[in-house]
């Protein structure tokens, strides 16, 4: 889909839909790296601590709604921004996807924080508003179709961040051990299941239709998959070392700084 100039997705909602649309383009502050300083007395300068992540930040966005169609009328005008206070998910402590027209290539995750409309009538029945949004570090390419790979396998992660896969397969019996670039996961006792691996909320579990299984217990490994930038290679085999000719699916979750 291509935004027409002003307009916006949330949850994947179009805003024109809703006759509303960006009245300025939002400051976008860069992330600041998660670091600590410390003096140790008798120490020289000071030490860093980096513990390898960035903290959220905020956007200010300047909107518009577009009412001219009913005018000044109280009812409409009230009903209006009850629709745009719900366009934003009512400030629900969940993240949404938001992708603006200036960068539709990319899903920003953002919370609603704060919401404050304009309260002039002059418009004829317009708002100007302005909602603040908290945004997560990364956002996320967009359109971008999950990979298949097999024993032997690779993929390449074009970005220069790591990404965060989810990884899933099916049709094993028994034991089987995964590594994806560096890091190797072993997964016991299946039984023909839809394993998925969410390397971005630490989680494994088994899927049959609507019923979901915890398989943390029978997940073997110290750390969860990251596609470094640049090539992975895939190597799918029993713990004895014999080769599976397994199809593993990958949604890679490509992504880079806001």
């Amino acid at each position: 889909m291509v935004l027409k100039p002003g307009y916006f997705l949330v949850n994947n909602i179009n805003s024109e839909t809703m006759n509303v649309f960006i009245q300025e383009r939002p400051n976008i502050s860069a992330p600041k790296r998660r670091i600590s300083f410390v003096s140790p007395q008798s120490f020289e300068g000071e030490l860093v601590y980096d513990d390898d992540g960035y903290e959220t930040t905020e956007m200010e966005l300047k909107g518009f709604y577009d009412g001219r169609v009913h005018g000044d009328n109280h009812e409409r005008i009230s009903s209006a921004r009850n629709i745009i206070y719900t366009l934003f998910n009512q400030g629900r402590g969940e993240w949404v996807s938001f992708v603006p027209y200036f960068d539709e290539g990319h899903s920003y995750q953002v919370i609603l924080t704060e919401l404050e409309f304009e309260n002039k009538y002059f418009y004829d029945g317009c708002i100007a508003f302005t909602a603040k949004l908290k945004c997560q570090p990364y956002k996320y390419l967009i359109n971008i179709r999950d990979l298949t790979v097999t024993n032997g396998g690779s993929l390449t992660n074009p970005t220069l961040y790591t990404a965060k896969p989810t990884v899933t397969f099916s049709n094993v019996y028994g034991d089987i051990d995964i590594t994806i670039g560096h890091t190797k996961m072993g997964f016991r006792s299946l039984n023909n299941e839809t394993v998925v691996v969410d390397c971005e909320n630490y989680a494994t579990f088994t899927r049959n239709r609507s019923d979901i299984r915890n398989l943390n217990d029978r997940t073997m490994g110290k750390e969860f998959y990251e596609l470094y930038p640049g090539p992975s290679n895939i190597k799918i085999a029993r713990p004895d070392g014999s080769a599976l000719n397994t199809t593993l699916t990958i949604k890679p979750n490509w992504r880079v700084l806001v």
